[in-house]
């Protein structure tokens, strides 16, 4: 069950492909992200565990957000910047374009895909090739 990934949540699949690429193959050494949510607390998982910084930048309106001190345990830096998400994904990507820092996606990117898909393989090995009578899952960002 995805629920029990680290980070709580499928998130961590997709993320997690995209970040060791990017630190692994590109030599990235600071990831950035502008989720508070699923997608950032797999980014601040990732980080840690492939012992990279992590920014985690929110607006105004996610202060409140519960996962924002959860980022800061795993050791991500979170910034507020704006009034909106738009704001704050406008602040994250330009980080994101500073010399050994990468921007990670939310969900829009091929690696992103490339990992989530790994759930399909797994299944498909757990019953020793037997397809499932049916998958259901959630669709969206």
């Amino acid at each position: 069950m995805d629920a029990l990934q680290p980070g709580g949540s499928f998130k961590a699949r997709g993320i997690g492909r995209l970040c060791t690429h990017l630190v692994r193959e590109r030599g990235v050494t600071r990831l950035v992200s502008s989720s508070c949510a699923n997608a950032g607390m797999a980014v601040a998982v990732a980080g840690r565990a492939l012992g990279v910084a992590t920014t985690i930048v929110a607006s105004d309106v996610d202060r409140g957000c519960r996962l924002l001190e959860s980022f800061r345990r795993l050791g991500a830096e979170v910034l507020l910047e704006g009034k909106e998400w738009n704001d704050a994904d406008a602040r994250a990507r330009a980080l994101g374009d500073e010399p050994a820092s990468a921007y990670v996606p939310m969900f829009d990117h091929p690696l992103i895909v490339d990992g989530h898909s790994s759930l399909v393989e797994e299944l498909f090995s757990d019953r020793n090739g037997e397809p499932p009578g049916c998958i259901v899952l959630s669709v969206g960002g």
